[in-house]
């Protein structure tokens, strides 16, 4: 029999049936649904092909500005944006081309290659693996490229990280390539320039990646008692264990226009401070700004600026030596002086 309660019922149920179906309020079927079509707050966009140095692409959008743009033009402009000026990523080769004279680099430390140390996996993703899909896409087997060659007729010892390998993170061969770049320069009487991006330390290597801060600052404070001094170009992006060590500490230190440059993530430093930072917190103008970099430099101007700093810093300075008298002579120490080996080690 239809009584009244039964029709109620029946009533409240295709009530709460429609409801559900619209997601109304207090509806825990629709809140669980948004939750799964809402897009991750923090999930990282995918980088757009414009800033993919190996991409194959011929037409890309500018990540900054979403302009469409013909790689050749941009490659003609050192893929920086004709449009907004945005400043791409280069990987280590091209940074090369750009930086140095055409034909003086002598590349160094081509036999070491990282190894895995620990067996590192999460489930199947082994750190192995990773290491191999890197060396497929990029063609380079490390992060960090070393090596001697000449900017603007200046002779100097050149070190380059390629963020395209695994994020530029410093693992124990990244650390080991840079620390016998430093001792090199050293024993050469060369300055030594560092061109810096990096996600932080490689952490698939533990201990042994941490340790490759203090390794590189090590390496690069002795270059500095030998008189000789070490410039740092800073690109985007620049965290972790490379800006808080050996990238940070230089005589001179230089960054493209919008580079990333920190510690920890600019997100991260808001969820622990439950406080919204500036927009342009951790750019290079905000460095700037605040005293942390000496100067920003577009692009083109960069191999002239390194060219002069070169020039003006790159001879090594005299070590004044005491005589009896009051009086001193100006000496330059040699090599073997000055050139103590920093303790280093890589998996070869």
């Amino acid at each position: 029999m239809d009584t009244k309660d039964t029709r109620d019922a029946r009533g409240m149920g295709h009530m709460k049936e429609r409801i559900f179906r619209r997601g109304g309020h207090g509806s825990h079927e629709s809140a669980e649904n948004e939750q799964q079509a809402a897009p991750s707050k923090f999930k990282p966009e995918p980088r757009a092909a414009a800033d993919d140095a190996n991409s194959s692409a011929i037409i890309v959008p500018c990540p900054n500005c979403k302009e469409p743009l013909y790689v050749k033009e941009l490659e003609n402009n050192l893929h920086v944006c004709p449009k907004c000026g945005a400043h791409l990523r280069l990987n280590a080769r091209q940074r090369l081309t750009y930086t140095v004279d055409e034909g003086s680099f002598a590349e160094w430390d081509t036999n070491i290659h990282p190894t895995d140390p620990l067996g590192f996996a999460i489930g199947n993703d082994r750190y192995d693996a990773k290491l191999d899909a890197s060396r497929k896409k990029t063609a380079e087997s490390e992060a960090m490229i070393t090596g001697r060659g000449t900017i603007n007729g200046e002779p100097v010892v050149i070190a380059i990280a390629d963020f395209t390998f695994m994020g530029a993170t410093m693992g124990s061969v990244y650390g080991e390539k840079l620390t016998r770049a430093a001792e090199r320069a050293i024993r050469e009487r060369l300055p030594l320039v560092t061109f810096n991006a990096s996600g932080g330390a490689r952490m698939q290597e533990g201990l042994f990646s941490l340790m490759q801060m203090a390794k590189t600052t090590a390496a690069v404070a002795r270059l500095g008692d030998a008189g000789l001094p070490h410039i740092a170009v800073l690109t985007d992006p620049c965290y972790g264990g490379v800006t808080a060590s050996y990238a940070t500490v230089a005589d001179v230190l230089l960054a493209e226009p919008g580079a990333r440059i920190g510690f920890a993530g600019k997100t991260l430093i808001e969820q622990n401070m439950r406080q919204k930072l500036p927009d342009d917190v951790q750019t290079a103008e905000f460095q700037l700004k605040h005293g942390m970099i000496d100067e920003v430099v577009h692009r083109r101007d960069l191999r002239q600026t390194l060219g002069t700093l070169l020039a003006l810093y790159g001879t090594p300075r005299t070590m004044i030596a005491p005589l009896s008298g009051g009086d001193t002579l100006e000496s330059t120490p040699t090599p073997d002086e000055i050139a103590i080996p920093v303790l280093s080690a890589a998996h070869a």
